[in-house]
């Protein structure tokens, strides 16, 4: 064993000549050590180079330099209970509506319940950092009726804190009954559009 151990040590003090099989066999793995080298380093460089891109793009997003929200599409879902918002306006100049009354916000509401239903009312709420966006009061003034399968037009005038061209979401409750019911139910959704001018 003794014998042993005192060969490699003099085999690792032995300087290798030139053109020798060790020789050789230490050239490549100091070639195989050196790539792999290389390889870690172009990895971390890239790395930290993609990390610090990623986080100046958050900050940019975060200050509110960059608004990626303008990529985002259109809606208006209402979630369950069988209405659903097929079409929809929002407008920062409001038009006149039909009751003399300045109704700039415009929804597209189908029954799909599989009753006729009265008192159909739409309320938008905002919420987070558009809590008020939408006004003190963003509601239709009175009930309305749909027949099963029909499409009713709601409008709403509301008093719009954003200009035109920019996003602007909010809660969307619907409350209505069906016909010959005393219940009022009620259905949420979203809207999330481009305030047009």
């Amino acid at each position: 064993m003794l014998n042993i151990l005192l060969r490699l040590q003099k085999a690792k003090n032995e300087n290798f000549k030139y053109g020798t099989m060790e020789y050789k066999l230490k050239r490549v793995g100091f070639m195989v050590l050196k790539k792999s080298q290389i390889a870690m380093e172009s990895v971390l460089i890239y790395g930290l180079v993609i990390l610090v891109v990623s986080l100046a793009i958050g900050a940019l997003v975060y200050f509110g330099v960059l608004d990626l929200s303008k990529f985002l599409p259109d809606s208006c879902n209402v979630a369950g209970e069988g209405l659903i918002c097929e079409n929809f306006v929002v407008k920062v100049r409001p038009g006149t509506g039909q009751s003399g009354v300045d109704e700039n916000v415009q929804l597209e509401i189908r029954n799909k319940v599989g009753k006729n239903i009265e008192g159909l009312k739409a309320k938008i709420i905002g919420e987070e950092d558009m809590a008020n966006a939408w006004g003190s009061s963003c509601a239709t003034a009175s009930g309305e009726s749909v027949e099963n399968g029909g499409l009713k037009l709601l409008q709403m005038g509301c008093t719009l804190t954003i200009s035109s061209g920019k996003k602007i979401k909010g809660r969307l409750d619907l409350e209505y009954k069906v016909v010959g019911s005393a219940i009022t139910r009620t259905a949420s959704g979203t809207i999330y559009t481009t305030v047009a001018s």
